[in-house]
């Protein structure tokens, strides 16, 4: 009974991620873009990522969708892929979000993976036509990857322990709204996606 119950599940989870995928190939081919403009940092005019691996520009998709429902736009992830019946979310921080007084970075990677990362995607699903709860939303499983600048984590000792805090800080969230969260490198992602076919 159990083993039907949890296959099931895992039915009703692949077929999710297969009607959102596919809704978004529909209506959002516009948004599918490398890695590396997903990555590139207005601000400080940089790159955090070198990858031509086409990926879907998850931000620009719900800033459409709070666009066309009139609401405030919501944070979410930068990037978004769907592998069988896992949901991975890509955040690139150009900034030392390890630095003790960079909370406030922490706190908006955080509501990211929160607003974008379960609401974002209820909307996603909802307008995609399939009949699930919110709660079906929150039981995919989803991984979420924090992709940092290498070269703005300075190895010093403090910089090593708030690393550690960071990521226990974050790690709270494992097994709640995401099955997994990796803070990563830029230099690290890019060797470990460089061969991964991510979109297609």
């Amino acid at each position: 009974m159990k083993d039907a119950i949890h296959e099931e599940l895992q039915e009703t989870k692949e077929k999710i991620s297969e009607e959102i995928k596919r809704y978004l190939n529909k209506n959002y081919q516009s948004n599918i873009k490398s890695l590396k403009d997903i990555s590139y940092d207005k601000e400080n005019k940089e790159y955090l990522s070198n990858l031509e691996t086409s990926c879907m520009s998850y931000d620009d998709v719900i800033k459409d969708i709070c666009k066309k429902d009139s609401i405030l736009e919501f944070a979410s992830p930068d990037a978004i892929f769907l592998k069988n019946d896992i949901v991975y979310f890509i955040e690139f921080k150009n900034a030392k979000i390890f630095d003790k007084y960079n909370k406030e970075y922490r706190m908006k990677i955080k509501l990211k993976l929160v607003e974008g990362g379960c609401i974002g995607l209820y909307k996603l699903a909802n307008l995609a036509g399939i009949a699930v709860e919110f709660s079906d939303i929150i039981k995919l499983k989803k991984k979420y990857l924090v992709v940092y600048n290498s070269d703005k984590a300075t190895k010093n000792a403090n910089n090593i322990r708030n690393h550690l805090r960071s990521k226990l800080a974050m790690q709270q969230y494992k097994g709640t709204y995401v099955e997994d969260i990796n803070i990563i490198s830029s230099t690290s992602f890019d060797s470990t996606y460089k061969s991964k076919n991510l979109w297609n």
